[in-house]
């Protein structure tokens, strides 16, 4: 048997990994942060606990990996272009549809995003790292109010993150929750708090 290449190696490495953020993703979510161990995690992601030490220097910086992780992935994006091209009207509909297509198909980061929420003042750097992204996100949706030319963009951008953080809720807790109904009515609510132009 011939020798790995440092190509495979690096390959191995990325799965590795991988398979430790997706474990810690899961755990975290299902069991919350201080429930789960570092050997939990380990034994969810087939490797040896010393080994996660290789790709993460603490319990917390893999926290940290697994929220930036998630927000890249599950977040909606819009390209700078579409942004431009598209009618506002048609990029707002679009982000909340895309919102709600990501809580439904990535329930554990969301699962995750609520209970971290919930327990945020509980860890100064957790803290810090969720208020960056909770800036982005807000100034993502202004943006989004300010092309929809919607008063007091300031107000109903918080009021917008808000109803959206409480259909998230709301949605992992209540059995049969009619998540494309809400998600419409806010969607065609703020379509007609335009003013004219």
């Amino acid at each position: 048997m011939s020798p790995r290449s440092s190509k495979e190696f690096e390959q191995i490495r990325k799965s590795r990994r991988e398979s430790i953020l997706n474990a810690a993703l899961r755990l975290f979510a299902d069991k919350g942060y201080r429930a789960t161990s570092m050997s939990h995690i380990a034994e969810n992601a087939g490797v040896a606990k010393g080994l996660i030490y290789n790709y993460f220097d603490s319990k917390e910086q893999l926290l940290e990996d697994v929220i930036q992780k998630g927000f890249d992935s599950c977040m909606p994006q819009i390209s700078e272009e579409e942004f431009t091209k598209s009618a506002p009207e048609t990029i707002f509909k679009d982000i909340l549809y895309m919102m709600k297509e990501s809580f439904k198909s990535h329930p554990h980061f969301w699962q995750l995003y609520a209970r971290l929420f919930m327990q945020v003042y509980e860890n100064q750097s957790l803290l810090k790292r969720m208020d960056q992204y909770s800036r982005k996100y807000y100034d993502y949706l202004g943006n989004l109010l300010v092309q929809l030319n919607i008063p007091d963009v300031q107000t109903e951008t918080f009021k917008l993150a808000a109803l959206l953080d409480g259909i998230l809720l709301h949605y992992l807790a209540v059995e049969k929750y009619p998540l494309d109904d809400v998600v419409d009515s806010i969607v065609n609510e703020y379509l007609h708090k335009r003013k004219p132009s």
